[in-house]
């Protein structure tokens, strides 16, 4: 890509911000909690769209997250779940991967010491 990006999002109330990852834009950063149990619960779907071809697409239901993981999905201006962050769900399934991880190098340290 040339020249200059700009990435914008929009809450549904139609407020139009910035959406970026680089910390120039943040404040108060700290890391992210996630109960690994909270992404373990989170149900992948397959279904078709009520306005569609048919053909089958896969993701997660917004209303069966916000049961488990609130923080994770965009609200409607009545409340009531829109969509799933894309961004928050990636955050939290790169917190537990690490955790994992992490978990793994020390069950193969436990297991050269047997």
């Amino acid at each position: 890509m040339t020249g200059s990006q700009l990435a914008l999002s929009a809450t549904t109330d139609g407020r139009v911000y910035r959406a970026s990852s680089a910390l120039r834009f943040k404040d108060a950063v700290a890391p992210l909690e996630v109960d690994p149990d909270t992404v373990l619960r989170l149900q992948p779907r397959s279904f078709s769209w009520k306005e569609g071809n048919g053909d089958r697409a896969h993701g997660l239901i917004a209303d069966e997250v916000a049961e488990v993981a609130p923080e994770l999905v965009v609200n409607d201006s009545e409340g009531a779940p829109l969509d799933v962050s894309d961004r928050a769900l990636t955050a939290a399934l790169v917190a537990q991967l690490q955790r994992q991880a992490q978990r793994i190098e020390e069950l193969e340290r436990q297991m050269e010491t047997l």
